[in-house]
């Protein structure tokens, strides 16, 4: 490709007279050789080279030239030659047969030059196009990038003072009830904004990675990620099942933790009083997909809320009594989302327990001939 790109350049870095020249010369060269080889009908077709040469270099005016000369070169080749036909019809035809096919293998060629050049400039117009988006969303990844900064420094430094600065008040009306509960509210409320301040800044960190994914086992991280919430939770103490002995998935390590924890903790947060149930398996599904379940038994959610939960700061219970700040599950689907991979809930509603479920492609098998 490289050296045919290179051989065009070269033609039109001739000046225009060596071009004609070379063109005209090019005529008279496949005359001559007809002559001598006793002008065979195949040679016909060689006249073309001399009139795509102009189409390439010349343009579409002397491709059509050239198709007239060509016409003339072989008109003198039937003098020189002596051939004769019975009329002079025949003659006629023959020249109008020649300089019809000349002419429109100038035009053939001069179209294809014509849609070289278009694909060749629209080429690089998408190039400067592609350029131009790739430096846009990296000067947008960038500012997020700063916003996060910002807000994981900058923001939650007054909300610690403001609590701080509430927990000093407090020692200072210990007798008045309705000035310390106006005190505890200020504290709960500045902690409440810390955690909405980290949850959007793990959101938007998790937007901006680029996860390496490759290929992993399940199974480990899972019964990690319940060993911790298990201590996360000791009043809890529920019921677990679990069988995770799935195939290897294409996925990220870090995220495939953050997604199994926000789950495996809302099952266990989002229970009645008595003893949780959480119940962990797997399934394939006929897409190549591996899909994780935690099922629980806990309060359920109604079918019209399954889809709002993993919206950002979508909360469907009281905050006084489960907590939280309606950041984990849409951090969780965009964990899921990095790693092409799908999330879900299915729930009959409220008192039923919930089924959560996520999805990621299987594990490639590379064959003993492919490299990995």
């Amino acid at each position: 490709m490289l050296r045919a790109r290179n051989f065009n350049i070269s033609f039109h870095g001739w000046p225009r007279s060596v071009q004609i020249a070379v063109t005209i010369a090019l005529v008279v060269l496949v005359g001559v050789i007809d002559v001598l080889t006793g002008e065979e009908l195949s040679f016909f077709v060689f006249y073309f080279i001399p009139v795509s040469f102009a189409a390439w270099t010349l343009g579409k005016g002397w491709s059509t030239w050239t198709a007239f000369l060509c016409t003339l070169a072989w008109l003198g080749v039937e003098k020189v030659s002596g051939h004769s036909y019975s009329h002079p019809s025949l003659l006629a035809a023959n020249l109008l047969i020649r300089w019809l096919s000349y002419t429109l293998m100038a035009r053939l060629f001069f179209n294809l030059k014509q849609s070289r050049l278009e694909l060749h400039q629209y080429a690089n117009s998408l190039e400067t196009r592609v350029a131009e988006r790739t430096a846009s969303l990296e000067e947008r990844v960038a500012e997020l990038e700063m916003i996060a900064y910002s807000a994981s420094h900058n923001l939650r430094a007054p909300l610690r003072a403001i609590e701080g600065m509430a927990d000093g008040l407090r020692d200072f009306v210990p007798d008045h009830q309705e000035a310390a509960e106006s005190l505890r509210r200020i504290r709960a409320s500045a902690r409440r904004m810390d955690q909405l301040v980290v949850g959007l800044v793990d959101f938007v960190e998790v937007t901006l990675v680029q996860p390496e994914v490759r290929p992993m086992a399940l199974a480990p991280v899972i019964s990690e990620v319940v060993d911790d919430q298990l201590r996360r939770f000791p009043e809890k103490k529920p019921e677990v099942t679990m069988e995770m002995e799935a195939p290897l998935v294409s996925a990220n390590n870090r995220l495939v933790h953050r997604i199994a924890s926000e789950l495996v903790s809302n099952a266990l947060k989002f229970c009645d009083d008595g003893r949780p149930r959480l119940e962990i398996r797997w399934n394939e599904s006929p897409e190549e997909r591996i899909r994780v379940i935690v099922r629980d038994g806990g309060i359920g959610i109604s079918p019209q809320h399954q889809k709002r939960i993993f919206g950002l700061f979508e909360q469907l219970h009281c905050y006084d009594k489960f907590g939280g700040i309606g950041m984990g599950l849409a951090t969780a689907r965009r964990c899921v989302e990095k790693m092409n991979g799908r999330i879900g809930v299915q729930s009959n509603g409220e008192g039923t327990g919930s089924e959560f479920w996520f999805e990621l492609p299987k594990a490639r098998r590379f064959k003993s001939s492919e490299k990995c």
